[in-house]
């Protein structure tokens, strides 16, 4: 329950000295509540850090086992792993890249060890085209 205080009821020449400083309570806990917070945030941050290297390496690992997987797979015709490139000019296509190269072996089979080095899809202009070591 509170009392209402008029405001003129304390004249003002009766409060003397100087007024008290104000300080600020941290939410009023204590000295080793405020440490234990900031020691549990501490090791969420370190937790968090840890989590985000973790998550890091291991999808570098992976984009390193896609990229091998793609460049070391064997095709129909055995394929290994790329030994030179092609650069697509305007008019490349698959079809003719492996005529051209691997002359010795049925482009059918060619298309298939390029469609497995590079993954498929549309040339484009200035792509680096892997070819199989098979074919030199």
């Amino acid at each position: 329950m509170a009392a209402a205080i008029h405001p003129r009821s304390v004249p003002l020449d009766t409060v003397s000295g100087p007024r008290p400083a104000l300080r600020v309570i941290e939410g009023g806990r204590s000295p080793r509540a405020v440490a234990e917070q900031q020691r549990y945030l501490r090791r969420r941050v370190v937790v968090g850090l840890v989590v985000l290297v973790v998550a890091l390496l291991g999808l570098r690992g992976a984009a390193a086992l896609v990229s091998s997987a793609v460049v070391g797979t064997s095709g129909a015709g055995g394929a290994a792993v790329a030994s030179t490139t092609h650069r697509a000019v305007p008019g490349d296509t698959l079809w003719e890249i492996a005529g051209r190269y691997a002359p010795q072996v049925d482009r059918r089979v060619a298309m298939d060890d390029l469609l497995a080095l590079n993954g498929g899809g549309a040339l484009q202009v200035g792509q680096q085209v892997l070819l199989p070591a098979s074919w030199f």
